[in-house]
């Protein structure tokens, strides 16, 4: 699991994704020019070969009086909702940019939206991943203290393109012509360490060697 928070607090909660536990590392990025990081860390704070790109409009906090999660069932969770990068205007689309993802292979993204909780225009997120089909979460009045699936946040999962990339466009939509992003998980294929590697290499062979002595064949099976 790959995390990853516009802000410049420390956060460790485990958002809407509890599979990794209660306490997670998030990798923390707040730029109004945007950024290019490579080697995220996981969750876990081991390093990863996964690099992410992005480049908003600019980025912006929230006093605890306007963010619902400071008065929620956990203010904890306001060290990643109470801040966010932002877009305006509905075109052209924003991008940003997860890389060196495994092609082909299927990824969760969890992408989190929510602004103030006094914004007189509901907020409303669209995307689409790798020039897929949009997705558009529900118009957000930013007064939810707890993470609600296509409110808050939106889950999809998402193969990786040929170059190993999953390349998110996102505008906004709706009545209001800007949207807030405060933070994204990205949950991938598991890839073994190089240890557990030469374990299973070790295995392979030992498997084809008890293969070869009871058939009595000279050739080795293939696996």
């Amino acid at each position: 699991m790959i995390n990853v928070n516009f802000s410049t607090d420390v956060y460790n909660g485990a958002a809407a994704s509890t599979d990794f536990g209660s306490s997670q590392f998030w990798n923390k990025t707040f730029s109004r020019s945007g950024e290019s990081i490579t080697n995220l860390k996981n969750s876990d704070g081991d390093g990863s070969t996964v690099s992410f790109v992005y480049d908003p409009d600019g980025v912006g906090t929230m006093s605890h009086s306007e963010s619902a999660f400071y008065t929620g069932t956990n203010p904890a969770d306001d060290n990643l909702m109470g801040s966010y990068m932002y877009y305006t205007g509905a075109h052209p689309l924003d991008h940003m940019t997860f890389g060196g993802l495994v092609a082909g292979e299927n990824y969760e993204l969890y992408i989190y939206t929510q602004s103030e909780n006094n914004v007189e225009i509901p907020e409303q997120l669209i995307f689409r991943v790798n020039d897929g089909s949009y997705v558009t979460s529900t118009a957000n009045n930013g007064k939810t203290g707890t993470f609600t699936p296509g409110l808050n946040y939106v889950l999809g999962t998402y193969s990786a393109n040929s170059s190993g990339q999953l390349v998110i466009d996102y505008a906004a939509t709706g009545t209001s012509n800007r949207v807030v992003i405060n933070g994204l998980q990205l949950r991938g294929p598991a890839t073994p360490e190089p240890a557990s590697l030469v374990l299973l290499g070790i295995g392979g062979l030992l498997g084809a060697r008890r293969l070869k002595k009871k058939s009595g064949k000279t050739s080795v099976p293939a696996v």
